[in-house]
């Protein structure tokens, strides 16, 4: 039964991350582009309070390697990253409890005790992240230097 649970809670959570999608299809944010020059583009993948940060860098490699093939280039190297990843505290309504005692004494009674409030505050921490490409022709653009960041088609 456990398992069932938790399985229901990673499907619910998983359906309620951003999609691999353009900004502006919806309010849950999805991927940018931006040209720079004629080989170099910056990619942005902003993520909802669902998304897994992970998900957010694939999604903007993903994202990059499909400009590149967009502007017929077959490779990429990366020449620069940001990460924006925000949190936010959403604030919820507060829960109070009263806890105490009633005493009578004839006609009179006094009362003593507490109340005790809880902050429903909770982080949501929204992934966004930015990559700068340089698109490239070919492998042999890069001259004798070594780049670990050579994608292939």
């Amino acid at each position: 039964m456990k398992r069932l649970v938790v399985l229901a809670v990673a499907l619910i959570a998983t359906a309620c991350a951003t999609p691999y999608q353009q900004v502006g299809t919806t309010v849950a944010g999805g991927y940018s582009t931006n040209r720079l020059s004629t080989e170099t583009f910056e990619v942005r993948f902003d993520g909802n309070g669902f998304t897994d940060p992970k998900r957010a860098y694939d999604f903007a490699f993903l994202r990059a390697a499909e400009v590149a093939i967009e502007h017929n280039f077959p490779y990429f190297i990366l020449i620069g990253h940001q990460d924006d990843t925000s949190t936010e505290i959403i604030r919820g309504n507060p829960t109070s409890f009263t806890t105490g005692t009633v005493n009578t004494y004839g006609g009179y009674g006094t009362y003593s005790g507490t109340t005790t409030t809880y902050s429903n505050n909770i982080p949501v921490t929204k992934p966004s992240i930015a990559l700068r490409i340089f698109c490239l022709e070919s492998q042999d653009a890069l001259g004798k230097r070594p780049c670990p960041f050579l994608l292939l088609k």
